[in-house]
């Protein structure tokens, strides 16, 4: 998942900070003019994983989805935060889906070639 704020990737500072203090950081008051768009090409990626997590804000284990377009990665909280907290989006992330026009193309996730971009 890269998403950046003053090129600071998440990957970056995810373990560096609690998960309240990184969405308080990285959120912003301002939305995407196709924040619409965005959360539907989230919603509609291709089911890549699941995986579970302790809920910082509840204390309880969850369940969390992982999304993919075939080119990128992201998970249920990922797509919750920027829909409810404008978390902000890579520009590289967000022209991607501009040039896909906002539209998840069927990918083949048993296609082992699809894990080498992902390994990269």
């Amino acid at each position: 998942m890269n998403v950046k704020k003053k090129n600071v990737c998440i990957s970056e500072v995810a373990n560096k900070m609690s998960y309240i203090d990184f969405i308080k950081k990285y959120s912003g008051s301002d939305t995407y003019p196709d924040k619409d768009k965005i959360v539907e090409y989230l919603l509609s990626g291709e089911l890549y994983g699941q995986t579970s997590w302790r809920n910082p804000a509840t204390g309880r284990g969850e369940g969390v989805n992982i999304w993919s377009d075939g080119a990128w990665v992201w998970d249920d909280v990922f797509t919750e935060c920027v829909q409810h907290n404008n978390l902000r989006i890579c520009d590289s992330f967000l022209q991607h889906m501009k040039d896909n026009n906002w539209i998840v193309t069927e990918i083949d996730l048993e296609d082992p070639k699809i894990f080498e971009k992902f390994s990269e």
